[in-house]
């Protein structure tokens, strides 16, 4: 008899969230981290240090390494800037595999954008936001080839998030699910399915969001990200600042059955958010989510490891 499938269903970590675990902890099955907030890059910061380049943020690093003896982690990167025209940061990759051993996170994310504009390291070279990347041939296979030394050197699955535009592109050679499975299997890895952006993206360039989903290669899915955001100066954006909109539920129901490789879905909010959130609010945002994966027929549980052999 076949075995019913399950999939976590957890939060991005933040301050606030402990109050969630502290409340419900059986509710949480596992905890994305951003090793980003654990530390301090001295080299990005333009400055140098006699201890090396990277220091842990030790009252939150601490916390964090706590929390890892009782929940599963994954780890969601934000500073890898992996579609920047320029040599992979090595240095930025060997931290991660240390935050990747301890804390024995199962797989690793990154944004599928880029925030560093030339051969400089410092923050003087940095755009100060994630910028999207072209759909471009040439774009497609510079980042394929960096995503697979990237997995090969994390030792774990490396997965990639679909982004967020506010600008509608230029010349693009191909749509975006066209250039996500092309990505997707030229560098054996997986892809973070963050429907939040998806629906970003539809509210503001007029992407046709469904047509996207049914598009998109669903052996390589295996985390979704959902989330809430704001109106601001005519845009809907992606501000992670509340619960999770009608229209992206809709999508996790329809995108559902087809992810049979799918381990997580993660719940996105910002911290200065969660007064007006709520404890009970996350709590009911991570309820809903199980009521969506039962009524696709799936189970909910901790996540498994999978090995990066076993990657599309």
């Amino acid at each position: 008899m076949k075995s019913k499938r399950v999939v976590a269903v957890g939060l991005l970590y933040n301050d606030h969230v402990r109050r969630v675990l502290d409340r419900a902890p059986t509710a949480v099955d596992h905890l994305s981290i951003v090793p980003d907030v654990l530390q301090v890059d001295h080299v990005r910061h333009g400055r140098r240090s006699a201890r090396g380049r990277f220091a842990d943020v030790e009252i939150v690093a601490d916390v964090v390494l706590e929390l890892a003896r009782d929940f599963p982690m994954v780890g969601h990167g934000v500073g890898l800037s992996i579609g920047s025209p320029r040599a992979l940061d090595r240095g930025y990759v060997n931290r991660m595999r240390s935050w990747v051993e301890r804390l024995r996170l199962l797989w690793y994310s990154e944004h599928l954008s880029f925030f560093r504009l030339r051969r400089g390291s410092t923050a003087a070279h940095d755009a100060g936001l994630a910028c999207p990347l072209p759909c471009d041939r040439a774009v497609q296979v510079a980042v394929a080839r960096r995503a697979a030394a990237v997995q090969a050197a994390l030792g774990v699955p490396f997965l990639l998030e679909n982004g967020v535009s506010y600008v509608a592109p230029v010349d693009d050679d191909m749509c975006e699910p066209e250039f996500l499975n092309g990505l997707c299997a030229g560098a054996n890895t997986g892809l973070l399915l963050d429907l939040h952006n998806l629906y970003v993206n539809s509210r503001n360039l007029g992407v046709d969001a469904a047509a996207a989903l049914e598009a998109l290669d669903a052996a390589t899915v295996r985390e979704i990200h959902i989330a809430g955001g704001d109106d601001l100066l005519g845009y809907y954006t992606d501000a992670h600042s509340g619960s999770t909109p009608e229209p992206v539920w809709a999508l996790l129901r329809r995108v559902l059955p087809r992810l049979e490789q799918l381990q997580a879905i993660t719940f996105e909010y910002h911290q200065s958010v969660g007064e007006r959130i709520g404890v009970e609010g996350v709590l009911e945002q991570l309820a809903r989510a199980r009521e969506e994966l039962a009524g696709a027929g799936i189970g909910s549980g901790a996540p498994q490891r999978v090995e990066t052999s076993h990657v599309a």
